[in-house]
Order: C-alpha cells, then structure tokens, then sequence
C-alpha cells in the first residue's frame, strides 16, 4: 500500500495529523489522532487540537494556519510562561495509518499566542512567506556603478534617442545593419537598448560598430521598420563621467580595493 492509494481509497483513507514543534532544546510531536503514533521511529502522543484549512496558493492570499490546543496542554504552558522561546518550527504531516506514510501539509514557525477561555490559538506563520519577504540588500560593495541606467537613482534621462531603420539582418535577426547611429562612435550604445517604439519591445544591445548592431535577440518579424536607439553604460566611473556627466549620482565605490584581502594569502 501507498499513500496515494490508501488516500483515494474508500475502505484504507485512515488520516491523522501529526504535528512537530522544534525548540533549541526539544522536540515536542502530537497528533490528531486517538492512539499515539510512530513515525520515522518517532512518537506523537495524541492531543486535543483543531486547526484552520491549509491554504491554497490559487484560491487564497493567507500564508498562515491558526492551530488550537487546550490551554493545560504542555506546549501551551511552556509558551505562557515563557519557558520555550518565541520562535518555534512547526511542522504539519497527513499521515495514512494503513500504510504509514505521510506527507507534509504545512512548514512554519509560532508566530504568536492567542488565548481564549479554556485554548489557546497558535498562528503558524508560513516558513517560506517569511523568507519570500525578507528584504535583500541589492546594492554591492564594487567598483562598478550599482544603478540601473536611466532609473531613479542614476537620474540620467532617458530622452528621445535616435530614430532609425534596419536595413539587413544577418545570424538569425540578431545582427543588423541600421541606417544611422546619429553620429556616434563605435560602442556608443553597447550595453543600451533598440526600442520599437510602436510594440513597445526591447532589446538589449550587445554591440555596435559604426551602423551595425548586435542584439540580445531578435525582434518578430513583420512590424514596422522603425526603431530608436539609446545609450549604453558600462557602470564604469570613467563612463559616468564623460558620457553622462553624472559623477555626482555615480552608485560605485571607485576608490575599493582590487584584491578581496579576506581571500588574500598574507605569509
């Protein structure tokens, strides 16, 4: 028997819940269900306890599950008075008696306590919500500017840019023949963009030698022959400066060393 089967089954589906609670020093497993469980050779004592549908991605925003226990319950008490600390890993199992197998329904921590009368509500926080919200610092230690060109923070206008047309395409759409770079001189627009202005669609320019052109990928065929070009930026000071004159929006850190001193080898 699997657990596939004995949960489509009609005469096997026997489920109980188990529930894991990781602390520092201990680990605490109930379960659901009438008679104590052992799963993995561990064992889940039987508990008086109730909780909230698990949600679905596709039908829900919630990313937590409210669990009751009895408010005399060991865990319960331990968290009132401050025995177990604030932040518990939980763990929720559907578990199938007849063939012993379970999968996890829910990963989260206790993120607090209600109580009320004789239980007490437990608000098990998604684990992964938690970490899809932590905040990530994007900026690095580097040289280089950390700005994207032309957003807020690099503050240089995007502006009109220079209108053109292809007039050939080579490797596969990629590399084009345009009829005018207004003047500019060889990667001048390497690491800008060729827009279609009337779709809207992009492309990341990866080169340019005087009218040719090579983008990141090409653009459908069959839309209107007119484009704009705009300026590139390698995120170099240098660039910052004489291209943009935006030395004083620059995002790098030009003076850091070369060499990672945490990775060199002092004798």
């Amino acid at each position: 028997m699997s657990y596939d089967s004995d949960e489509k089954s009609v005469s096997d589906s026997a489920p109980v819940e188990l529930y894991e609670f990781v602390l520092p020093t201990q680990t605490i497993r109930l379960t659901s269900g009438p008679v104590a469980i052992t799963y993995a050779a561990q064992v889940y004592t039987p508990a008086a306890l109730a909780r909230t549908s698990v949600p679905v991605a596709t039908q829900t925003s919630s990313t937590e599950v409210n669990v009751d226990l009895a408010l005399t319950s060991a865990l319960t008490q331990a968290i009132i008075t401050g025995i177990i600390p604030s932040k518990i890993t939980v763990t929720i199992r559907r578990y199938q008696t007849v063939s012993a197998a379970a999968i996890i329904l829910w990963t989260g921590y206790v993120a607090d306590v209600r109580i009320k009368g004789g239980s007490a509500t437990l608000r098990i926080a998604s684990l992964y919500a938690e970490l899809l919200e932590t905040q990530i610092s994007t900026a690095v230690l580097q040289r280089t500017c950390n700005h994207v060109l032309y957003d807020a923070r690099c503050t240089v206008a995007r502006g009109a840019g220079v209108a053109t047309t292809i007039s050939s395409t080579t490797n596969g759409g990629r590399t084009l023949v345009v009829s005018t770079v207004g003047g500019a001189i060889d990667g001048f627009y390497q690491h800008g963009e060729l827009l279609h202005p009337i779709t809207g669609e992009r492309r990341t320019i990866i080169s340019q030698a005087g009218t040719t052109v090579t983008i990141i990928a090409p653009f459908p065929s069959g839309i209107t022959n007119a484009y704009t070009l705009f300026a590139g930026c390698d995120h170099s000071v240098d660039t910052c400066k004489t291209k943009f004159a935006n030395f004083q929006n620059f995002g790098g850190h030009p003076l850091a060393a070369a060499t990672n001193i945490f990775k060199t080898r002092v004798n």
